[in-house]
């Protein structure tokens, strides 16, 4: 069985899913490690300009962005860091090892790989191996992200001097980060991540061996066109409600 799962890991690698998969995550990690730290910085900021005017001040909004700079300020302390990068990024890491698993499965059907793999190997062997090397994968995937992430946030946070801002200076207590931590369960969010993307794998994989090939690709087009549209109209009813509120 192990032989099956490097041989499979191996397959996806020289296809190059695995490095796309680990430059696209990385490059999202990065990105918001960048988005972290400005925030906190940008928060900041607000919160001082706001507490410079002496008239008709809105509470209501220094208080959100009070509350909002001290939860992304917590979530820079290294202690803080990782807990902070899978409470955020869980989600998307779930649905980017989606779009992988669609990838490979939709390979390996288009090419006939897959019935070539369950002659010589059976049909149990291939999906057990489909999902240990996407879940090795993902793992991968999760500690190159936080790596990523963790450089970005340090570098740029003392670039800006991030964790020298304080609040004192205008008289609103702030407690120090670091005594402020993300009580966060490892094991039992590792699991759940593992579990959710074993049936996730299972099921997707499954669904592209049942389904002919040219099936599949019209609903994935019609789901991604009808997204596109959805988008598309939002942002255009947006527009429409701006534009009558700057004239009316």
């Amino acid at each position: 069985m192990v032989n099956i799962i490097l041989e499979e890991m191996k397959s996806q690698w020289e296809k190059g899913y695995i490095k796309v998969l680990l430059i696209v995550i990385l490059l999202i990690s990065i990105l918001t490690g960048c988005f972290q730290v400005i925030k906190v910085k940008e928060s900041y900021n607000n919160i001082i300009g706001i507490a410079r005017i002496t008239e008709n001040i809105n509470y209501k909004i220094l208080e959100n962005d009070i509350k909002e700079y001290k939860e992304y300020k917590q979530g820079l302390i290294e202690k803080n860091a990782i807990n902070r990068y899978l409470y955020i990024m869980a989600t998307t890491i779930l649905v980017l090892v989606g779009i992988y698993t669609v990838g490979i499965a939709l390979y390996d059907v288009k090419n006939k790989e897959i019935t070539k793999k369950m002659k010589k190997y059976g049909h149990l062997k291939i999906h057990i191996s489909k999902i240990f090397s996407v879940i090795i994968v993902m793992i991968a995937s999760i500690i190159i992200g936080i790596i990523g992430y963790l450089i970005t946030i340090e570098i740029l946070k003392n670039t800006y001097n991030i964790m020298g801002h304080n609040l004192n200076i205008i008289g609103i207590t702030e407690r120090s980060a670091e005594s402020m931590l993300y009580n966060v369960d490892y094991i039992k969010q590792f699991i759940c991540l593992v579990g959710i993307n074993s049936l996730y794998v299972y099921i997707i994989y499954t669904f592209c061996l049942l389904i002919p090939y040219d099936i599949i690709m019209y609903i994935l087009t019609f789901i991604f066109l009808g997204g596109v549209r959805k988008l598309f109209r939002t942002n255009y009813d947006n527009a429409i409600i701006y534009t009558y509120k700057k004239y009316k």
